[in-house]
């Protein structure tokens, strides 16, 4: 029903979807045990998606009134759906985690949503947008939620954080001897009001197969038959196949996976701490090929795992994995491949691009020009090398193998960084 570059050519290529038809809900909260207890450690949040910043305070997207519904039409939503209606998108502060990964030749995470919307979406999508601005950008339904119900998770990832992972969270305890603990919170009150009239339900952390509330909803869901009318999608770090699940998946309209897939052998075992790679790529493999699950795959670049790229794009040719978007480490921007010095860089982007000439499948081709883009466009910061030899000398205290056995060519840059430490 909906076709991406007619919505395009409505409201601009630099629209985004996230603030009028959907919402990213999250209902824990990590607390730091070393400071005194508040009331905001019970109130979950909404915001328009995953990566909005909190330029106003970590108080900005809190669920007012235990209300979601009252809470999407407050002063801050209805402001970035007045800044995108004006074609504003680089003007956002909240936005810039998408607006810096797109200057540097990357999809940010505004394009894949849309994407999201138009392939899933039954609604004519112009139309509700255009009514929700004429409505004074007001919304009166939901017609897709991101639920962030837990952070239980399976992975102590090297670039993720303790409010996405209680493996990372441990690490950081004990490792870091960060005073953290978690707090689930219970679901605001009309939130069930809401998923009776959604569309689209994409369920985060986390590693959603583990979360028990992602297994009560989809039985919820299931009993309240409402499931038939539901595109589901779940993010997983392919740990696990979902085997007992798949009869319960028959029952929505459809089942949408997001794999997390960061390199091949020991280098994702390093970059996700605790995967192990022939798990991995087994359950990619099913997953990717089944005959009624949609897949697509999700591969954080770093400045740990950019070396492996070649093997890694060579490995989902020969297995024909779908589509594969690249996502930039963010937030610890001395991981990104900013890091990463000429030396290093240059004989990588010139080994993507003699594979090129090997390659046939359309989306194999995407995916490399995308890698040799995003690296071609990056400058290098040499400080990051500094912090980056820094944060691998933490993360080497809990890795099977410490990061130069696992990516042998960055040894002589690290050979002249001595940590302050060390005399």
């Amino acid at each position: 029903m909906n076709d991406i570059n007619d919505i395009y050519n409505e409201f601009g290529k630099d629209f985004c979807l996230c603030p009028f038809l959907g919402a990213f809900y999250q209902t824990n909260k990590i607390k730091n045990t070393a400071q005194p207890d508040t009331d905001q450690e019970s109130i979950n949040d909404i915001r328009p998606c995953s990566l909005v910043d909190y330029p106003q305070g970590p108080s900005q997207w809190n669920v007012e009134k235990n209300n979601l519904q009252s809470t999407r039409n407050n002063a801050n939503w209805i402001r970035l759906r007045q800044a995108f209606a004006n074609g504003q998108y680089k003007e956002i502060p909240e936005c810039r985690l998408c607006w810096s990964a797109e200057s540097t030749g990357a999809k940010p995470g505004r394009l894949g949503s849309n994407l999201h919307f138009a392939h899933h979406s039954n609604i004519d999508i112009i139309s509700e947008v255009k009514r929700i601005i004429d409505n004074n950008y007001h919304v009166d339904k939901l017609n897709s939620l991101d639920y962030f119900p837990s952070n239980y998770c399976n992975y102590a990832c090297v670039m993720c954080s303790a409010g996405a992972s209680t493996g990372r969270m441990t690490f950081e305890v004990t490792v870091m001897k960060h005073p953290f603990k978690t707090s689930l919170n219970e679901l605001d009150r009309d939130f069930y009001n809401l998923i009776h009239d959604i569309e689209i339900l994409n369920f985060t952390g986390g590693e959603t197969l583990m979360q028990p509330q992602v297994h009560d909803l989809i039985d919820y869901l299931i009993d309240n038959d409402l499931a038939q009318n539901i595109t589901i999608c779940l993010l997983t770090n392919a740990s696990e196949y979902p085997e007992k699940l798949i009869p319960k998946f028959r029952k929505f309209h459809k089942v949408v996976f997001m794999c997390s897939i960061d390199g091949t052998g020991d280098v994702i075992e390093y970059q996700r701490r605790g995967a192990k790679w022939s798990t991995v790529a087994e359950v990619t493999r099913k997953i990717s090929h089944h005959e009624f699950i949609e897949s697509v795959a999700n591969y954080t670049l770093t400045a740990i795992n950019a070396l492996n790229l070649p093997e890694f794009i060579a490995w989902v040719d020969q297995n024909e994995i779908g589509g594969v978007c690249i996502t930039p480490v963010f937030r610890e921007d001395y991981m990104s491949v900013a890091a990463i010095p000429p030396g290093l860089m240059q004989p990588l982007i010139a080994k993507l691009e003699a594979q090129l000439l090997e390659y046939q499948r359309p989306e194999t081709l995407e995916l490399t020009n995308t890698a040799i883009d995003i690296l071609k466009n990056t400058v290098h910061i040499p400080e990051y090398i500094r912090k980056f030899r820094y944060k691998t000398i933490i993360e080497d205290r809990a890795s099977s193998k410490p990061f130069l056995e696992v990516v042998p060519e960055w040894r002589p840059y690290f050979d002249a960084v001595k940590p302050p430490w060390i005399k």
